[in-house]
């Protein structure tokens, strides 16, 4: 038997319209304030690239997907299938779209918020980016906290982490009219397990307007949920990985 990648898609979408209709979202903070949030990232299985848009409840659902032709074409995709829930749903369908540096782009910020009615939430490690140097010049300076800038320490008993979080608001950049937040993360895992690293630093940058410190340190791990939750468990699903083949046609 085979099903049409439209059929699929078109299938996709009528499951989804259940979903965020009903579901009230992902609770970042416990006590906090719950948001609807769609994560966008690409993958790959057996010669086969992929942009997919998953979104998170109470559980995480693949709610879209594109083909793309090659590896590297992930941005495209993306736009394309974040566009066509836009169709099906309107406006402001989620409130965060979380992304990773990938997608880095000026260009998507405005979309989300002029197209897809929502804020982009983008997890990097890249340094060079004008906005992440004119943060990183506020967030060490000695005068930072009399500058507005929150520094919150704590454990992620969860995570068995120790973080610090460094966050400002109303950063500029570009020719962007949109005030951006900023955030600072380092964290330091507390049992040491080989092949990963013990300290992590990455940066949190967002359009999304009222986010504490700590929920733009939740969002930048809630990217990881397509990965663990979606792709991951779809991979064990079709028992992709078992599958001892280089051929395209067999996947």
């Amino acid at each position: 038997m085979q099903i049409s990648i439209q059929s699929l898609r078109s299938i996709l979408l009528s499951l989804a319209e259940k979903v965020i209709r009903k579901d009230a979202g992902h609770q970042l903070v416990k006590g906090g304030k719950k948001y609807r949030i769609a994560i966008a990232d690409g993958s790959e299985m057996g010669g086969h690239f992929v942009s997919a848009v998953t979104y998170v409840g109470g559980r995480t659902y693949f709610i879209g997907f594109e083909r793309n032709k090659k590896r590297g074409k992930e941005l495209i995709g993306s736009r394309s299938v974040l566009k066509e829930i836009t169709d099906r749903f309107g406006e402001g369908w989620c409130e965060l779209i979380v992304e990773d540096g990938l997608y880095m782009d000026k260009q998507d910020f405005v979309l989300a918020k002029e197209e897809y009615g929502c804020d982009l939430v983008v997890k990097t490690t890249e340094e060079g980016l004008e906005i992440i140097e004119d943060a990183k010049g506020l967030f060490f300076s000695p005068s930072a906290e009399e500058y507005g800038v929150k520094i919150v320490r704590g454990i992620d008993e969860a995570r068995n982490i120790k973080y610090e979080i460094r966050a400002g608001d109303k950063f500029k950049w570009g020719d962007i009219k949109y005030p951006f937040a900023v955030a600072w993360v380092r964290e330091e895992h507390l049992k040491p397990i080989k092949g990963r690293k013990e300290v992590e630093e990455y940066w949190v940058i967002t359009t999304k307007e009222g986010l504490s410190a700590e929920e733009m340190r939740e969002v930048g791990h809630s990217r990881w949920r397509i990965e663990n939750n979606g792709f991951k468990q779809l991979n064990a699903a079709v028992r992709s990985k078992k599958v001892h083949s280089h051929s395209a046609h067999v996947f």
